[in-house]
């Protein structure tokens, strides 16, 4: 297997296996389970388990790439091909039982993005694209907002959770875009 289409196809099915397993974890999950890495960034054995997944699916399909992965369950080795895998982005949300969260893995090819792909599993949305290829969501080509102007539009943005020197810009940004937009959303993944 070496083509990229053909790389995305199977990491689709990797990615969407292992949000099998996050979302039957879902159901039973137990908070006493958590660990913290810092006071907002939480950890779980979902977190670690689905990585572990996602790199034993991933691992074949590009043989000798290497792996930089958040919960570290496996060694950083560096390499051509390197996947980057964030197993459950928003897991403050998992934790929580909002259900915003997602799977979201990379492919870089000489420190050049050449992969991604995206499942929010509640929604079950599977968002890809590779080198030379449109976005596609399960399947079909999705593109941006029509929008053009900012009273129009309704913006979805991210800020960090555990760094705070920003804060008083970030907030003087988030009371302008407030008073010119139709309002703005922090989902957390």
């Amino acid at each position: 297997m070496s083509s990229l289409e053909s790389i995305c196809k199977e990491a689709c099915k990797v990615v969407t296996e292992t949000g099998s397993y996050i979302q039957a974890e879902a159901q039973h999950f137990n908070r006493e389970s958590i660990s913290v890495k810092s006071r907002n960034n939480l950890v779980t054995h979902v977190d670690r388990s689905a990585e572990q997944l996602l790199v034993k699916g991933l691992a074949p399909l590009i043989p000798g790439a290497g792996f930089l992965t958040e919960e570290d369950t496996i060694e950083h080795v560096a390499a051509a091909d390197q996947w980057i895998i964030d197993p459950l982005d928003g897991t403050t949300n998992f934790v929580h039982s909002i259900p915003s969260y997602c799977i979201s893995v990379a492919l870089t090819r000489n420190n050049k993005t050449v992969l991604g792909i995206v499942y929010e599993l509640n929604r079950q949305e599977l968002f890809y694209s590779y080198t030379d290829s449109p976005v596609l969501l399960n399947g079909e080509r999705v593109g941006v907002s029509p929008t053009t102007e900012l009273a129009d539009a309704l913006i979805a943005t991210g800020f960090p959770y555990d760094y705070f020197d920003k804060t008083d810009q970030y907030l003087d940004l988030l009371k302008a875009l407030l008073h010119s937009s139709r309002g703005i959303r922090r989902l957390g993944s």
